[in-house]
């Protein structure tokens, strides 16, 4: 937590000598800073090779960022030849563990269907799960390939309603799918003060549903 702060504040000297203390303890996440400061040239020389052992030993321990750049660098034949296979599969290991942007660049790749194998059904499926735990660039994604598979949509409603539908049919609990529709979008925009619950002062777009009553929009409150 120390060299979290210090990293944070850009204090890279004192950071740098709390994560080689954690370092020394096995801490995984240590081993990713450390490879981040070598590859970034931050208060150490920018060495690739280094910042590869690092990663390497990180991911070694099941951190899931360290994949991510390991994946990276096979992409951009940093210290590495450059190897899209080994790309995908360090990609697999850390959307495996649920890293954040490894998860979508992969789903992009299984849409494109150029270096790995077209499944639009499992980029579909990465990208819902990702858009639920609140990733606003997950949500922009899955947007657009809704509309790319000629989903049909509420015309008035639009997607992220249609994406909360569609989260409940899979089987995510209605408190997540609503969130995921509503406050974590808001939160990731930074317009939680203004919009995503229905809060006194707020403007809301309110949905009310039922299955005899049907669905009603009202928009503006």
């Amino acid at each position: 937590e120390k060299a979290e702060i210090y990293y944070n504040k850009k204090n890279y000297k004192k950071a740098l000598t709390s994560y080689i203390e954690l370092v020394q303890k096995g801490y995984p996440a240590a081993y990713y800073r450390i490879g981040e400061f070598y590859s970034k040239g931050l208060n150490l020389k920018k060495r690739d090779d280094l910042a590869a052992q690092f990663f390497e030993n990180g991911a070694a321990l099941g951190m899931p960022e360290c994949y991510y750049e390991l994946a990276v660098m096979y992409r951009n034949g940093i210290h590495y030849e450059i190897d899209r296979e080994m790309e995908i599969e360090m990609l697999e290991l850390a959307t495996a563990l649920s890293e954040p942007k490894s998860t979508i660049l992969l789903s992009r790749y299984l849409l494109e269907g150029e270096i790995t194998e077209k499944d639009t059904t499992r980029a579909h499926e990465l990208l819902r799960k990702e858009a639920i735990r609140g990733n606003a660039d997950a949500n922009y994604e899955l947007s657009l390939l809704m509309e790319c598979m000629s989903v049909e949509r509420d015309s008035i409603l639009g997607s992220p309603f249609e994406c909360m539908k569609r989260a409940i049919s899979f089987g995510i609990a209605k408190e997540e799918a609503i969130l995921a529709a509503t406050m974590n979008p808001a939160k990731a925009l930074g317009c939680q003060d203004e919009i995503g619950s229905i809060t006194a002062g707020k403007r809301e777009a309110l949905c009310c549903m039922g299955k005899a009553a049907g669905t009603y929009h009202i928009n503006g409150i």
